[in-house]
This record gives C-alpha cells, sequence and structure tokens, in this order.
C-alpha cells in the first residue's frame, strides 16, 4: 500500500508541474522585449491543479487502506531436535526450504534461549512470559496428574482474548491434563491438543498410558492421519475463518519427538494399547534412525510451508508476526553441533534454542540477530503489538524486542538465569543453576548432576562448546554471578521484577 501511495503522489506533483511548465514555456518563446508577465490560462491551471488534488486525495486514500487493526500472531513450536537441525542453522542432511524463506524474510537469532531444558517449564514460561519459578512448575508435568499450570498466570492467549483476539491452540500442550489446567482455562477458544509428552504419530496414543491421547476442546476425537498433517490442517482452518479478525494461534507440533515416525510408514505403529508403549521402541537405543528423524522434520517444514500459504491466500502475512523456535534441545539422532549437552542440561545443547521472527510490516528481512534473547521475550512483543494490557500484579520477564530490531531502541545488557529440578533419589531435589550474563555463562551444582566440576565457567564468546572450565581463573567472576543468581532466586521468591 505504501508504494501504491507513493506513486499517487509522484502522480500529482507531476500534474501540478506539467501545467505550470507548460505555460511558462509559452511565455518564454515569446520575445524579450514583448514577453508580458506570465498570464496562465485559467482553465489550464485548474485542469492541472484539479488533476494534482485528486491525486493528492487518491494518494491519501491510498495510505489510509493500510489495515488498522492490531496484527494477528502465529507462533510455531518444534520439540527435542538439535540445533542445527534446520538448514537456517547450518543442516546439510535435512532439508526446510520453508523455514529457510521464513528466516530470509525476517529476523533470526544465534544466541536465543528457552528457560527450562525440558518441556513443560519451558512452554509454561514461552506462554505467561514469566519464569516457571514465580509458579512452582519446576519439572515436567505426567499426563493425568492433578498439577498443571496454575489459573492464577494468565497466559498470552488469555490476554490477547480480553483484547478481542481469536485463540488457537493445536498439538503439545503437557501443561496439566485435568480440565483445570488444559487449554480452554487458559485463553484458548479452541484447541487440538494432546497432554502425555508425547504421542504416536498415527495411533495417536499415549506412551505413558498407551491410551488414545488426542482431544478437541478438552474432549477425546479420533482423527485418522498422520498428527503433523492433522495439526497443520486444524491450524490452517482455523487462519482462513479468522483472517478477517485479530488472532493467536499456538501451533505446538510433535515433531521430532521419540519414536519420530516418518510420514511415509503408517504401518509404524508403536503404542497400540492396552498399557504403556514399550521403550525399546519408542526411546529406547536404536528406537529410530536418524533418516526416520530427518523425515519427521522435514514433515514439519512441509506444515510450516503451508502455514504460511494460508496467511499469503488470505492477504494477510505482511500484519502477522510468525515466530519459530523449539522448546529445548534434543539428543542424539538429533545434532547439537558446536554445542554440547542437550535434554535435561543446562549445557547449551539443552537450553539454546532456534527463533526467527517474521513480521513484514514491522521488522526487518534477512537480519542476524547475535544479542542474546529469551523466549520469555515473546510475550511481552506481542502484548505491545497488541496494545494489549499485561495482567495486574503480574511482572513480566522478558522485553519488547520490536523496537530493538528496528533500530529505535538499544538492546539492554541482562543475564538470563536457569535452575533446574532433578531427583537423584525418591527422598530428594536437587538444582543445577546457570546464568548467562554477556559473554560469561557460570554453572553451579550442589547435587552432583554436573559431571565435571560443582562450578563452571565457560566465555561463550570463544568456546561455544564450553569445552573449558575458566573457573578457577576468574573467581571474581564466579562470586558475581553466584551472587547475582542468589539475587534473582530472591526476587523471583518475593514477587519482583528480575
Amino acid at each position: 500500500m505504501k508504494s501504491a501511495a507513493a506513486t499517487i503522489r509522484r502522480y500529482a506533483v507531476l500534474s501540478i508541474h506539467t501545467a505550470v511548465t507548460s505555460q511558462l514555456r509559452k511565455w518564454s518563446r515569446t520575445p524579450y522585449g514583448k514577453r508580458p508577465m506570465p498570464n496562465m490560462s485559467r482553465r489550464a491551471l485548474i485542469a492541472g491543479f484539479g488533476q494534482g488534488a485528486l491525486a493528492l486525495w487518491a494518494s491519501s486514500c491510498a495510505s489510509n487502506q493500510r489495515p488498522t487493526r492490531p496484527p494477528s500472531f502465529v507462533v510455531i513450536l518444534g520439540d527435542f531436535m538439535g540445533y542445527s537441525d534446520i538448514e537456517p542453522y547450518g543442516a546439510k542432511d535435512i532439508r526446510t526450504p520453508n523455514l529457510t524463506r521464513l528466516a530470509s524474510q525476517g529476523v533470526r537469532f544465534s544466541d536465543a534461549y528457552a528457560t527450562a531444558p525440558i518441556c513443560t517449564p519451558s512452554r509454561a514460561a514461552l506462554l505467561t512470559g514469566r519464569y516457571q519459578q514465580r509458579y512452582g512448575v519446576e519439572s515436567n508435568i505426567g499426563v493425568r496428574g492433578t498439577k498443571g499450570l496454575p489459573g492464577s498466570e494468565a497466559t498470552v492467549a488469555a490476554l490477547l482474548k480480553r483484547s478481542g483476539y481469536r485463540t488457537a491452540m493445536v498439538g503439545k500442550w503437557h501443561l496439566g491434563s485435568g480440565p483445570e489446567f488444559g487449554p480452554s482455562a487458559h485463553g484458548f477458544d479452541q484447541s487440538l491438543a494432546f497432554h502425555d509428552w508425547s504421542i504416536d504419530y498415527f495411533s495417536h496414543r499415549e506412551p505413558t498410558t498407551g491410551k488414545p491421547g488426542l482431544y478437541r476442546n478438552d474432549e477425546l476425537t479420533e482423527i485418522p492421519g498422520y498428527t503433523t498433517d492433522i495439526f497443520t490442517d486444524s491450524a490452517c482452518s482455523f487462519i482462513d475463518a479468522s483472517s478477517a479478525n485479530p488472532f493467536f494461534l499456538y501451533v505446538a507440533y510433535n515433531a521430532a519427538l521419540p519414536p519420530a515416525q516418518p510420514p511415509n510408514r503408517p504401518d509404524d505403529i508403536r503404542a497400540t494399547g492396552p498399557g504403556p508403549a514399550p521403550r525399546d521402541r519408542w526411546d529406547g537405543d536404536g528406537a529410530y534412525t536418524r533418516a526416520d528423524y530427518a523425515g519427521t522434520v522435514e514433515a514439519l517444514d512441509a506444515g510450516i510451508g503451508r502455514i504460511l500459504d494460508a496467511l499469503d491466500r488470505n492477504h494477510i502475512a505482511d500484519e502477522t508476526l510468525v515466530v519459530f523456535a523449539y522448546d529445548h534441545g534434543g539428543v542424539e539422532p538429533a545434532r547439537l553441533a558446536p554445542l554440547s549437552g542437550g535434554f535435561s542440561q543446562l549445557l547449551e545443547g539443552g537450553i539454546r534454542v532456534p527463533l526467527i521472527l517474521r513480521w513484514p510490516q514491522s521488522l526487518p528481512a534477512g537480519q542476524v540477530s547475535q544479542q542474546p534473547t529469551s523466549l520469555l521475550d515473546l510475550t511481552p512483543t506481542m502484548l505491545s503489538a497488541a496494545g494489549a494490557p499485561t495482567a495486574s500484579g503480574r511482572a513480566l520477564d522478558g522485553i519488547d524486542l520490536a523496537p530493538i530490531l528496528r533500530g529505535t531502541a538499544q538492546h539492554p545488557e541482562r543475564a538470563f538465569f536457569w535452575r533446574h529440578r532433578w531427583f537423584p533419589s525418591r527422598d530428594s531435589v536437587e538444582f543445577v543453576k546457570a546464568v548467562r550474563r554477556g559473554r560469561w555463562k557460570y554453572l553451579g551444582d550442589r547435587g552432583g548432576l554436573l559431571e565435571k566440576e560443582p562450578e563452571m565457567l565457560f566465555d561463550l564468546q570463544v568456546d561455544i562448546s564450553e569445552q573449558h572450565n575458566v573457573a578457577q581463573q576468574h573467581p571474581d567472576i564466579v562470586r558475581e554471578l553466584s551472587e547475582a543468581i542468589a539475587e534473582w532466586e530472591s526476587r523471583i521468591a518475593s514477587g519482583r521484577a528480575v
């Protein structure tokens, strides 16, 4: 629209200029001694200025045709994947042309972080914009359990819904399976979800129980097909039905969770019921190959392409912020190089994740940001773009990224914190903690989860693979960062902003 308005404005100026210069040329051809003062015909002036005024009015109309409604949002998550398993982040044996297109049209972050190396806490923080430690969601929630994301926590879906947005989620929920914890209780108008940590891609049964696990609006449902296609179909249908108004769509694919079933083997059922799926055919050694995993990721990319196409055909791609990220890192056969560690670890491979933002109307294209960023930033970025208020009395822990990416604000110096709960025995709970500030990353451990030393310090600027512990060389930095974690925990416990 901007280019059309500019073209019309240029025509307006040209019309006025032509009327004036035409009269001046006639005057200039008259011999100098007989040349009267310019006397443009009234008819010529009216015609010229009339055309110019009409064009300027059309220019104003064209400018005003740009949508004034708030942007829509599509947040897409991959699961249990390696940092370098998509082409924008270096994949060589997996083809992801749609994610490549998304990155070329938006901003790709090299140093983006999840708040946890496991599913439930990471997803809770993403949807609330608040560290999960604030409301006690620090470990994965079991299916059919009695725990979940508290109703006192307002998700971005709930806050946008209050501002008139339509909201929907498809895919993995994993934030509690009771009606008080499900998508409907947290601001989603509609959902097609599963609640276990994974699901069979073909039978749609839970690995934990062997029972059917697909729910539409909290009611058990049966839909034949491959989960990636089913979730994509639902997402595209929602976009088609909602494109006239602003919406929030959360697409949490089960790809590429174990058992990483590619779409070309529909008879390869792993969860048949009754009873739990056998571990050796689900996520045990050799349960699936790198080729299986690659096929699963490529099917995910194809689904993302269909979602982008749905935005295009509804003519809302320019005004829609599309986000792609993982909730955490994976394990073999996923590839995380050059990162070390992986799922359930606070080394970079467990918490550093791809993050791509595309919003043609507002963000630059083809940009790579090396500024450390958190998935906590997504909720405040979307709320700010929508003009939606935050929940009263609830401090958000992220920041609005949009003005920074546009270049109208400076990226603030800040620290990123982690506290990962684990269970060394039935009777004890321990934590490993970490903080990144600038180039430095510190890990501290009281329970023996760290295999090397109880305190580790890495200079990520020169050691992204975290192979060289320099804690002994920099005791002052170790002390500062250890104290920063203690201060963060104090602020979290008291409800203060970080």
